[in-house]
């Protein structure tokens, strides 16, 4: 702790502990008034020092910057924190002396850097560069402390002869001379106040205040006989302490009003000063720890540091205030580091603050409540009565078991209610009482029918009180539901209104609009009782076997009942006894429901033994709150929930109770900060976030791909309940929320990406999103440019080989048409040679058979040679012709197949008594057919049609052709006497030679026989 401070901020602290024990005789912790309820301070002070990474334990100034950062400076160093660690600047050149002692106000100019100064100059944080350097030099004449940067770029001190202006472009230094009336006697140094536009007021070591305008660079001194102890300016008004009074002025230092506090040393302490939100004032002291003053009560409080209370303050000697965006107070400490206290009303009002805050409880098991007309809250507990707590002054008023001989209630409360007539009834484990708060005494019910030994057991006998519509009060015991009458002097009557089968434990039951009573019992069912005349008749029951803890009617819909179960949320409608469940899976907290209390807009709030969760209705979505939010702990208790006619809700569990309006919990909510921390490539930092807020963009190596992301909320109001939500899109698609405060991308690919991060806080709002693109570069055999040069090396040997086949098809194809026109010559070549030389010599024959006519042999003789000689010339001469026509490549189809053969086999059947049926379609298509094909074809219907002529005596032959299935099918069929015995002898060369052919050509023949007629059908595939 540094306690030598120089002359500039240095306070003389004479008879301080004197005046402490005035100051704290003479204030009070109370609020009295109706508004002030809502404003109520919880000491709840959060502390960062050493340990938790502040460089020094006495802080000397505070400020947040445009993102949401907060900074601290110290006697050691410059401090920024994230609501999770601290990063500290300090300046690395050894030859500055005195240069990480922190003074004046922390200023911020347009780029975000971080400027102020100390007696030996002035000093920027370049917070993209993370470099703290020394701008400019001072001497002991002319140190000065810091107070705001203008629009033009000056940064404005005060110094110890005047004010001084510093360019922090040009770096020109400008001096601005008063002679200040000093006074020793008041040594309490600078202080001042700025609207961070044109003026400054401020006090030196003498009376009055001075005020400066920076633009027509002229002093004022105004109040000269006062010695001012502190001042600031807040939202156009001055406030400043000044013999033990609180005055608040105008910009022209007219004084608007003023409070005094009688204090009967009069000597000033206060240090620093600063109006909140909420109409207080707050102070720090030079060892009285923190002073607030409530405009709305009139009364000063104290907060002090306390060994036996946690979260106290941090320490006493407190220096420097500063409230944040979120209406979170900071206080800094000379000697305990940084407090802090959250301002605005609680979300969720917690008691106890700490659980040694009461040493006689001794536990904090809440079993029931009731708020009286004074704001009081009535709990009962477990193990210790019957208490009264109130929030004012957090004061508890106890009766305990037995605090009244033969008047006393046993340990456990669990019921507490007040009648119609303004009587308090009180439930426990021994019976019903009627209390009178003036005196503190019991009076027990008499309840003759009840067992004595079962009434002093640790079971609960009142559970739950209810006054009908008749004036009648009803009583949900552990032995059933009873009823409570007054009679005509004044004495109550207890009896057993349910039928004797009803006698187990009944929690919670419910009066209709028609006076029929809903009864539950937890393990049984949900009871239906109709009332008729003094009695009640059952009707039946519902959810047999469930264990039911709580009913609610439904404020919109009295015929609907919300019932709280083990099993979840249930909404029974009682007209169509219809239900509806909501569990875990439909977003309730969890599925054991104590209570449900519903709030001036119809929504629900709902204790579990995993939190509180908020029902809303219209949009049938839940939201839910734990203990990071600020509840007493994530398990309530049966029966422990309650709503005040103010609306004010109550819960109670296993660590205490929460309370909060639903009006107003969500009054001033603001968005958190996000923050991108740091980023580390390939676990080495690369950049901070000032630096990704000028460029928004990571450039990587694909070989540097493996990433780490450090981010924060910037909420401190409960930084345990704050959220981070992040996605990494090209590799994400959708948000990841967690608590953690970095995450890490390994060996991520070549590409695009960008990062995303958003935050929220306890209010469950969330923040803007902030990105960072990231370019992970391919290597170069990756890259555009690789692939088109490479796309085009293979094009080209595409191209290449594409033209080396297509020469060497053309090359075949060039061989091909020289082989078939080779094999065309030939076969012209031998048609000629045929025409010729065997034309020519059969011809010859013919004329020898003609000269052997001229022979002399007798005339039958000759004429028979001659006929021989002639008939075989003719033979030969259409065998020729036939081997000219299927070497001619012109025939080289079935349409010319088809046309010969009709030809030659009409002039051949014509000489004879047959009849040639040819059954040829009229249009053939065009299918090719190749020499051996058409001449196989050809022989095989001629041999066919000659052995029908020849053996079959018949009288009709029919060849027909027909195309289907891909194949050519030949038909003859004769009406002969059908294949003789002898046709499969080896001598029968006809049908061998035939098949023989058939088969050459890849084509099967068949030939079916009866004594009617041969058919004979031969197929060739095209």
């Amino acid at each position: 702790m540094v306690t030598n401070l120089p002359a500039l901020v240095s306070l003389q602290y004479n008879r301080a502990g004197k005046l402490f024990l005035q100051l704290l005789a003479g204030f009070v912790l109370t609020f009295i008034s109706p508004d002030a309820f809502a404003q109520i301070i919880i000491p709840r002070f959060e502390t960062i020092g050493v340990n938790d990474g502040l460089s020094q334990s006495s802080a000397y100034t505070i400020y947040q910057d445009k993102k949401g950062f907060m900074w601290f400076g110290t006697a050691d160093g410059l401090n920024r924190f994230d609501g999770h660690s601290i990063k500290v600047f300090k300046v690395k050149d050894n030859a500055v002396a005195n240069s990480n002692y922190v003074r004046g106000t922390l200023c911020e100019d347009k780029a975000g850097n971080i400027w102020y100064t100390n007696e030996t100059g002035v000093f920027c944080l370049d917070v993209a560069k993370e470099t703290l350097t020394r701008r400019h030099k001072l001497t002991q004449d002319y140190q000065a402390s810091g107070v705001f940067i203008d629009g033009e770029d000056n940064f404005w001190m005060l110094c110890l002869n005047g004010v001084a202006s510093f360019d922090i472009k040009t770096s020109k230094w400008q001096r601005y001379i008063y002679k200040f009336i000093l006074n020793d006697k008041n040594a309490t140094g600078f202080r001042y106040a700025t609207d961070y536009k044109d003026n400054i007021w401020f006090k030196v070591n003498g009376f009055g205040i001075y005020h400066f305008n920076t633009k027509t660079q002229r002093f004022k001194h105004a109040m000269v006989n006062m010695p001012i102890a502190c001042i600031n300016y807040n939202r156009g008004n001055i406030y400043y302490w000044c013999d033990n009074t609180l005055y608040t002025a105008d910009a022209s230092l007219k004084t608007i009003s003023k409070k005094h506090f009688d204090i009967a040393d009069k000597v000033d302490i206060m240090i620093d000063i600063l109006p909140d939100n909420y109409g207080r004032v707050w102070f720090t002291t030079s060892s009285a720890g923190l002073l607030c003053y409530n405009k709305a009560t009139g009364k000063m409080d104290m907060f002090r540091h306390d060994n036996a209370r946690q979260k106290s303050l941090a320490f006493d000697i407190t220096r420097c205030l500063y409230i944040d965006r979120f209406d979170n107070l900071w206080i800094g400490t000379d000697g305990g580091g940084i407090s802090r206290l959250v301002l605005k009303p609680a979300k969720f009002n917690l008691f106890p603050l700490n659980e040694g805050d009461y040493a006689f409880l001794n536990n904090y098991f809440i079993k029931c409540f009731y708020e009286d007309e004074r704001g009081r809250i009535w709990f009962g507990t477990q193990d210790n009565g019957l208490n009264i707590f109130d929030p004012q002054d957090r004061s508890v008023k106890n009766y305990p078991a037995n605090n009244h001989p033969g008047k006393g209630i046993s340990g456990s409360v669990s019921a507490i209610f007040r009648d119609a007539g303004g009587v308090f009834w009180i439930g426990s484990s021994m019976g019903i009482y009627k209390f009178n708060e003036r005196d503190g005494t019991f009076k027990a019910i008499d309840i003759s029918a009840i067992p004595t030994q079962f009434l002093r057991s640790n079971i609960n006998f009142a559970i739950k009180f209810r006054q009908l519509k008749n004036g009648d009060i009803l009583v949900a015991t552990c032995l059933g539901l009873y009823r409570m009458q007054k009679n005509a002097l004044g004495n109550y009557k207890v009896s057993n209104i349910i039928d004797e089968k009803l006698q187990g434990l009944t929690l919670d039951f419910v009066e209709m609009a028609d006076s029929s009573l809903y009864i539950a019992v937890p393990g049984l069912a949900l009871y239906h009782y109709k009332k008729q005349g003094g009695d009640y008749l059952l009707q039946g029951g519902y959810f047999k076997g469930l264990d039911i803890r709580s009913l609610q009617v439904d404020e919109l819909d009295g015929n609907k009942i919300w019932v709280s179960s083990a099993v979840g949320l249930i909404e029974f409608n009682s007209r169509l006894k219809t239900s509806v469940a909501y569990k875990i899976a439909d977003g309730l907290a969890n599925d054991y429901v104590y209570g449900v209390l519903e709030d001036k807009k119809h929504n629900l709030w709902i204790s579990t033994n995993g939190g509180l969760s908020y029902f809303d209705r219209s949009k049938k979505a839940f939201q839910n709150y734990t203990v990071s939010d600020g509840l007493q702990s994530n398990e309530f208790n049966t029966a422990s929930f309650y709503k005040s006619p103010k609306g004010t809700m109550y819960f109670g569990g296993i660590k205490g109770f929460n309370w909060f309006n639903p009006e107003t919990l969500y009054s001033g909510r603001h968005k958190p900060g996000v923050a991108i921390t740091g980023v580390l490539v390939d676990d080495k930092p690369f950049v901070n976030d000032a630096g990704l807020v000028k460029t928004n963009n990571i450039d990587l190596a694909y070989d540097k791909n493996s990433l780490s992301f450090s981010f924060a909320a910037l909420d401190y109001t409960m930084p345990s309940a704050n959220k981070i939500a992040y996605m990494l899109t090209g590799l994400e698609n959708k948000w990841v929320i967690t608590t953690n405060k970095n995450v890490r991308y390994a060996k991520l690919l070549p590409g695009h990406y960008r990062f995303l991060v958003k935050a929220s806080n306890g209010d469950g709002m969330w923040s803007n999103v902030q990105s960072v693109d990231i370019n992970i570069k391919a290597p170069f055999w990756q890259q555009t440019w690789f692939y088109v040069a490479v796309s085009l090396c293979l094009a080209g040997l595409l191209i290449y080989i594409t033209w080396a086949l297509s020469q060497v098809k053309i090359k075949r194809r060039l061989r091909l048409l020289e082989r078939r026109h080779a094999i065309d010559a030939e076969r012209n070549r031998i048609s000629r040679d045929m025409h010729d030389e065997i034309g020519s010599g059969l011809t010859h024959i013919a004329l020898l058979s003609e000269l052997i006519q001229t022979q002399h042999k007798t005339d039958a003789a000759v004429k028979n040679d001659v006929g021989n000689i002639s008939a075989s010339a003719r033979k030969l001469i259409t065998n020729m012709s036939e081997i000219i026509w299927a070497l001619n490549p012109q025939n080289d189809s079935l349409e010319n197949l088809l046309a010969y053969t009709r030809e030659q086999m009409q002039q051949h059947f014509e000489p004879f008594d047959m009849v040639l049926e040819i059954d040829f379609a009229d249009t053939v298509p065009d299918i090719p057919l190749t020499n051996e094909q058409r001449r196989n074809l050809y022989l095989v219907t001629k041999e066919a049609l000659n052995n029908a002529m020849k053996h079959a005596r018949a009288t009709l032959v029919k060849l027909s052709v027909e195309i289907a299935a891909g194949q050519i099918v030949f038909t003859v069929a004769d009406n002969g006497c059908g294949l003789p015995d002898s046709a499969g002898k080896p001598n029968c060369n006809g049908l061998k030679n035939m098949r023989k052919r058939m088969e050459d050509i890849g084509g099967n023949i068949s030939m079916a026989s009866n004594p009617h007629g041969l058919t004979v059908r031969y197929a060739l595939n095209t």
